[in-house]
């Protein structure tokens, strides 16, 4: 069996290329104001379709469906509901709730995933409509790209946990901080790391000056680039403090490649080069056109700190970063809006498609990700088990 192969990827690279058409489409409806309500509403539903589609009906895609599929296996009905269920699983209580409520309609692992995928589009599709005012399927696009993917595939409970808090952004913006409270506190319930969603609420709003943001941003590329090393000094100091307990734990943690080995230079980097100055050239025409954006460009902030002041432990960005991707979904057809010469529209747009290809390529060219859609064909979980035993030191590490 070939562990690595671009044949993997197919797949995948179809999907991407379907947004690219879809957009096509859109832009061109929305240019010749063709129809445009009846035509644009066709054209979200088509683009949430077919990524419902994709995902909602995958087999046993990825790496961390070994641990949903034995949770889900194991999980009661609400008939047979027991408490002692929620002390027996790693998992946080609202998503056990939530499984067992799934299981209960229909015993069936297909059926867990597909309504996982059917969630979260929903709540998407509401979101896009309310904060991404230039084109829904670039948003979706952009979506799959950075950080969708994995939300889909293999990060169920943190996808719930996201989408919670892009539905309280509503209130954040109009201050209604109870309701917002409540809806990120649910969200903990599904995955503990939407704890840092609840102080967002005193300053996500905020507008920051320009020449902080640059600031910021310098800063940010001179700690990545030196590989200055500041966070573990730290965290040792802290262990030393808090006794020897603390200090072995932290050797023993620190010791696995997975947790403690550096975000390298990777696309991404350049990505960010590529982001940030477009943000920074663009920074006020976002906030004239529309005052939301000032949610999303402070998130894309948190975002760049958490990957390149912590990119020396290259878990803090990819399990903390990763939870304001969302930023991109709505910044990056804002700023196409933003961008006036076509020319610069079109290396724009050539920039977003090369990278979304590269990336789902890169994240999908081996075995874990060979696709198969469930509607056509039977995806079996002890061959799916025994690829993901033989492969998993190699492609995990």
């Amino acid at each position: 069996m070939i562990v690595e192969s671009l044949k993997y990827s197919i797949p995948y690279l179809f999907l991407i290329f379907f947004l690219i058409l879809i957009f096509i489409v859109e832009y061109k409806i929305r240019k010749q104001e063709l129809h445009v309500t009846q035509n644009l509403q066709i054209i979200r539903w088509l683009t949430i379709g077919s990524i419902l589609f994709f995902f909602g009906f995958r087999g046993f895609v990825g790496w961390d469906w070994v641990n949903y599929y034995p949770a889900f296996v194991k999980s009661p009905t609400l008939f047979s509901l027991n408490l002692k269920v929620f002390g027996q699983t790693r998992f946080e209580s609202g998503f056990v709730l939530y499984t067992v409520i799934i299981k209960t309609i229909w015993n069936n692992y297909q059926f867990f995933v597909f309504l996982n995928t059917l969630t979260d589009l929903l709540i998407l599709y509401f979101v896009l409509k309310q904060f991404s005012r230039y084109s829904f399927s670039l948003s979706c696009l952009v979506f799959i790209a950075m950080g969708g993917f994995y939300l889909e595939v293999d990060l169920l409970r943190n996808s719930k946990s996201i989408m919670l808090f892009l539905l309280s952004l509503k209130y954040l913006r109009d201050r209604k901080l109870g309701i917002y409270l409540l809806i990120n506190i649910i969200g903990c319930l599904f995955h503990v790391t939407a704890v840092l969603f609840l102080p967002l609420f005193f300053f996500l709003h905020k507008e920051i000056s320009r020449k902080v943001l640059i600031i910021i941003i310098i800063v940010g590329f001179i700690i990545f680039l030196l590989q200055i090393e500041y966070i573990r000094p730290l965290l040792f100091y802290m262990a030393r403090i808090l006794g020897e307990k603390f200090t072995a734990l932290l050797n023993k943690y620190l010791q696995i490649d997975l947790y403690s080995k550096a975000y390298g230079f990777t696309i991404g980097l350049l990505e960010r080069i590529f982001t940030s100055l477009l943000l920074i050239k663009y920074y006020f025409v976002l906030i004239e056109k529309d005052r939301n954006n000032i949610l999303f460009i402070n998130a894309y902030i948190l975002f760049f700190v958490l990957f390149m002041y912590f990119a020396e432990i290259r878990v803090i960005p990819a399990r903390v970063g990763g939870l304001f991707s969302f930023s991109y979904w709505i910044l990056y057809p804002a700023i196409f809006d933003a961008i006036q010469k076509k020319n610069n529209k079109i290396l724009f747009l050539t920039f977003i498609f090369f990278y979304s290809i590269v990336k789902i390529a890169g994240i999908t060219n081996n075995v874990f990700y060979k696709y198969i859609n469930v509607l056509f064909h039977s995806d079996g979980v002890q061959s799916r088990l025994l690829i993901y035993d033989k492969f998993k030191d190699q492609l995990l590490n």
